[in-house]
């Protein structure tokens, strides 16, 4: 485990194991007057996660901890701890708080690190804490976990963001995506004066949508089954979450330009990276696997 005490950075570099994902948990000791969604910006702390399989460099992700936190938990609980004022308090004396903000990024995907194979996470702390903060009770602890599984692929997690203003932008998302999502960030409620998009369009080789700003939110009701679980997505939206991977994949969108923000709109998507090594890889251990069970029964 690295720790990131106040500002700066550190690298973890693992291999021979088999890693299902990061764990961050941020603690911050502060008065208790300080309000909790005042104690930290997430948006400050970069998170950089790279796979390096036979030499070649692929990028899980490069996001910040807000981002990746709804990239790989928009569908969980764990997305709640985007929003710091979900943090826990773990200790309170004499007018001073402690609090966790812990946070668990699975791939999806075990990675099995093999030979030269290896995984480097970077995470940067830039300046994300109040200016009054005694930063020497500002910490970050980060470690990967393990996991148990065959390797399929590897994740990538990439942003598409919507430039200010925007009044009908369209881009190129690409292909290999098996989640999408569409995320706001700046607005608290679905208001018709606070509407970012009135239409998305989503067109790939399989799968082609086209959804107003009312079935953007029905979709959402149906993902979410709780009052609670559907107020806290606000304008964020499930588009596609599937195991049948999409190709070509673009969208389109009418949105409200004047609620259009810097930074604040944008997609996300999870990809994949796979290769001929690796699945022939994946199938000599299913078939390792499928053996041994066979004799553990006495076949």
């Amino acid at each position: 485990m690295k720790t990131i005490t106040g500002n700066g950075s550190d690298v973890i570099n693992v291999s021979s194991r088999d890693i299902a994902g990061v764990d961050i948990t941020i603690e911050i000791t502060a008065p208790a007057s300080a309000p909790k969604n005042e104690l930290v910006n997430l948006d400050r702390i970069n998170v950089i996660i790279e796979r390096f399989k036979q030499k070649k460099r692929i990028p899980i992700a490069s996001l910040t901890l807000r981002q990746l936190i709804y990239a790989t938990g928009l569908t969980s609980e764990a997305f709640l701890f985007a929003d710091p004022e979900n943090m826990i308090e773990v200790d309170s004396t004499s007018g001073t708080n402690t609090w966790n903000l812990p946070v668990k990024i699975p791939f999806g995907m075990v990675q099995n690190l093999r030979g030269d194979d290896n995984i480097k996470v970077t995470v940067q702390s830039n300046s994300p804490y109040r200016s009054t903060q005694d930063l020497n009770q500002a910490k970050i602890y980060f470690d990967v976990y393990d996991g148990v599984g065959v390797e399929l692929y590897v994740p990538i997690f990439e942003i598409y963001n919507i430039p200010q203003n925007s009044k009908n932008p369209s881009d190129t998302i690409g292909d290999n995506v098996f989640e999408l999502y569409l995320i706001n960030t700046d607005k608290d409620s679905i208001a018709v004066g606070d509407q970012v998009v009135n239409n998305c369009q989503i067109n790939s080789d399989k799968l082609s949508l086209d959804l107003n700003f009312s079935q953007l939110l029905s979709n959402n009701l149906t993902n979410f089954q709780t009052t609670e679980r559907y107020n806290a997505m606000k304008q964020k939206f499930v588009l596609y979450r599937g195991t049948v991977e999409l190709d070509k994949v673009t969208y389109s969108l009418t949105c409200n330009s004047a609620n259009v923000n810097t930074d604040s709109n944008y997609f996300l998507a999870k990809k994949y990276y796979t290769d001929t090594d690796m699945i022939i890889r994946a199938a000599h251990m299913n078939e390792k696997h499928r053996r041994a069970d066979l004799r553990k029964n006495g076949f």
